[in-house]
C-alpha cells in the first residue's frame, strides 16, 4: 500500500461499501478504527490487504499539457487546427479543466469520437492511453 489514504480505501473496500467506519488518520500515517457505526467486526488485516490486492489501480491524471503531448506531433497539429466544432470544444473543455483524468467518461468520449472521425485510429487512440 503506497499510503494512509489508499490504505482507508481498502479498509472500506474491506468492510463492504455500505459500512459506516470511523477511521482516525495519523500525521505519522498510521490509521485507528475508532468505531463501526452499524455495529459489525472491524475489518481484519487479511481482510483489509486482500481487499487491497483486488483494487485497480487509481486512474492517471495528467495535465492538459502532459495529454496533449501523448499524442503524435501531427495529430497535435490537428488537433489545435481542427474546424471540427466537438475537436474545439473538448480541447477547450480539457484547457479549462487544467487535468485529464483517464477515468472520466468525457475523455473516453472525446477519445472515441477522435477515433470516428478518422482524427485517429484505434491503435493511435490505444497508444496515448496506455503508454508510459
Amino acid at each position: 500500500m503506497t499510503g494512509p489514504i489508499d490504505y482507508c480505501r481498502a479498509v472500506v473496500a474491506a468492510a463492504g461499501e455500505h459500512r459506516q467506519l470511523h477511521i482516525r488518520c495519523h500525521a505519522d500515517g498510521s490509521l485507528d478504527f475508532i468505531r463501526v457505526f452499524d455495529g459489525g467486526p472491524i475489518p481484519t488485516q487479511a481482510e483489509i490487504e486482500a481487499a487491497w490486492a483486488a483494487m485497480p489501480p487509481p486512474a492517471r491524471v495528467w495535465t492538459t499539457l502532459e495529454f496533449i503531448e501523448r499524442f503524435p506531433p501531427d495529430k497535435q497539429l490537428a488537433l489545435i487546427s481542427s474546424t471540427d466544432p466537438v475537436v474545439k470544444l473538448f480541447i477547450a473543455k480539457a484547457t479549462a479543466a487544467g487535468t485529464v483524468r483517464e477515468d472520466d467518461e468525457r475523455l473516453q468520449e472525446g477519445m472515441a469520437y477522435f477515433v470516428s472521425s478518422g482524427l485517429l485510429s484505434q491503435a493511435e487512440r490505444d497508444s496515448i492511453m496506455t503508454g508510459p
